[in-house]
């Protein structure tokens, strides 16, 4: 499926990020989607279609694209990449046992757009935390688009816990 308008360029921008040794896998467009999956019996059941998958050795950076800031919406989208055992694309088979989770919400999204004091900051501070609780990431944090950058260094050194 082709993305469109915010999503897409997101996904564009944050590709363009990325250094292109890593050969980062993308959904939405004329490479074809990743998907993560599970096997339920010897069915494989579709979980997630990640946006952008950065593969280095047994681990894993998964990027979500998320124009919702609803809650239900960024845990849906977390317990599905956590539930995928397997992934493919393009024919290649992936182990999901060392990822990450990288969940880009714009900025307009996670942060208050008025005078007014607002909770989602701290809403989106307890989302992450009831997650980093619940499930095994190796690194997951929800960041705007502008952090995109830093956050795939900080997986690339090695550092599991967020920036703050």
């Amino acid at each position: 499926m082709r993305d469109k308008g915010d999503h897409r360029t997101i996904r564009l921008g944050i590709l363009r990020q990325i250094p292109a040794e890593l050969s980062p896998w993308h959904s939405h467009d004329e490479q074809g989607d990743i998907d993560f999956y599970m096997l339920a019996g010897n069915r494989k059941v579709h979980l997630a279609e990640p946006d952008i998958v950065i593969v280095r050795g047994n681990e894993i950076l998964s990027i979500e694209i998320e124009l919702s800031n609803q809650p239900k919406h960024i845990l849906g989208v977390a317990f599905a990449n956590w539930m995928a055992s397997r992934g493919a694309y393009k024919g290649q088979v992936l182990n999901l046992d060392r990822r990450s989770l990288l969940i880009v919400v714009p900025r307009k999204a996670n942060e208050s757009g008025s005078r007014r004091v607002s909770g989602k900051p701290m809403q989106f501070d307890e989302v992450k935390n009831a997650i980093r609780a619940k499930l095994g990431f190796v690194l997951l944090d929800i960041i705007a688009p502008d952090e995109t950058e830093a956050a795939i260094s900080d997986w690339l050194r090695g550092k599991a816990v967020p920036r703050k």
